[in-house]
């Protein structure tokens, strides 16, 4: 649960037990979500920080800033925000940049390895506005992508590989 507050977005880590409501902080601001197995979270900040977290300890695992992922495209170089960054599986994060002010080529989403923050690929869709909002579909290695332009839902799944080629495939919704 995140609660909402002027100064500062805090997340709730709560639970059931023995017929009582029990909350625990979590660390960190602005929740972004939990890995599949629920063992870790992520945490975006607005001015481009992504950090992921133990559940258990609210340790660092790792953490970087959007303009120090190691492996990250050149055109990215002036990019300083994450619109959305969610889980897709255990090992790997999906992180949204904000791309506004830039070059059109480098519209386009981000697979960063989830232990180190390190971009492991640029995820490429086979359509001009094939990107648009990240929204994690709780099916590790699947995400949903909504555009308002063409009022399009489109899922999408990882394939076998990771490299620079367009994704294969989408499932058009509306």
């Amino acid at each position: 649960m995140t609660l909402l507050d002027p100064d500062q977005s805090r997340a709730m880590l709560i639970r059931l037990d023995a017929g009582r409501i029990l909350s625990r902080p979590l660390a960190g601001s602005d929740l972004a979500g939990f890995s599949p197995a629920g063992a870790r979270y992520l945490n975006q900040t607005l001015d481009g920080f992504l950090s992921v977290r133990d559940v258990a300890f609210d340790a660092v695992i790792t953490a970087r800033h959007l303009e120090d992922l190691p492996g990250a495209p050149p055109s990215l170089a002036g990019c300083r925000h994450v619109d959305r960054a969610v889980f897709l599986s255990e090992e790997l994060i999906l992180a949204a940049p904000n791309t506004e002010g830039l070059p059109n080529d480098t519209e386009g989403h981000l697979l960063l390895s989830a232990l180190s923050l390190r971009c492991r690929s640029q995820v490429r869709y086979p359509h001009h506005h094939g990107s648009g909002a990240v929204h994690p579909s709780y099916e590790p290695g699947r995400w949903l992508t909504r555009h308002h332009e063409d009022d399009q839902l489109r899922l999408w799944q990882l394939g076998a590989r990771l490299d620079d080629e367009p994704m294969p495939g989408q499932l058009a919704l509306l």
